[in-house]
């Protein structure tokens, strides 16, 4: 078992994947060896991959996982904001929908919308915003659906893999003095008109004014 762990993280080397391959190839095998030695149920098996096909859903596409948004980012982004009352905000990739009801909370009169591709994030974010009456929306589906266009602040805690292709939807779509504000991942090659940590975490918050 340690032997094909080995040749599973060492060919993840060899191949150049992510670092955090090599770990998880060479848990693999151990994992399975554990199970096999539990009797572990096969119905364990089915529930985990149901359990994690909707949380994390088209990943393997997208490349964009969850993350959980830290406190203080949506606090923190609302201070930089004009002290106007109808200002349309997207959170894309909205998760469980905190940003977006803390925000319209915070700015009362704001059209807030969250979307999320995973069903499960989605649909917690969805009841979550049922039962607290919030006025912030949340759709299922891709942000490569929407408009920037129609909306003042588009919010992203995606990913490294996206962020360029991000920046391209947005520089084409989006209106001048609008902003784009990509928590913790900077636009690869674009200097942000401002920054700032959010969080005692030390992740930064990347705002870009479009022009």
């Amino acid at each position: 078992m340690f032997t094909q762990s080995s040749l599973a993280s060492l060919m993840a080397i060899w191949l150049k994947t992510a670092y955090w391959w090599r770990y998880i190839h060479f848990s693999f095998p151990v994992a399975i060896g554990l199970a096999i030695s539990f009797n572990i149920s096969n119905n364990f098996f089915l529930v985990g991959f149901i359990l994690f096909a909707v949380l994390y859903w088209s990943v393997f596409l997208t490349q964009v996982p969850y993350y959980p948004l830290q406190k203080g980012v949506c606090e923190s982004v609302t201070t930089l904001l004009p002290n106007q009352e109808r200002l349309k905000v997207i959170d894309i990739g909205s998760g469980l929908g905190g940003f977006c009801m803390k925000f319209v909370n915070l700015r009362p009169g704001s059209i807030v919308h969250g979307i999320e591709i995973a069903p499960l994030p989605w649909l917690i974010s969805y009841l979550r915003g049922r039962v607290a009456a919030s006025p912030a929306k949340f759709t299922l589906g891709n942000y490569h659906q929407l408009d920037f266009a129609e909306f003042d602040i588009v919010f992203a805690y995606l990913s490294p893999a996206v962020t360029l292709d991000l920046w391209q939807k947005a520089s084409k779509e989006m209106r001048p003095k609008t902003l784009l504000v990509s928590h913790e991942f900077p636009i690869p090659n674009i200097q942000p008109t401002q920054s700032f940590g959010a969080t005692k975490h030390g992740k930064i918050t990347y705002v870009y004014a479009m022009r």
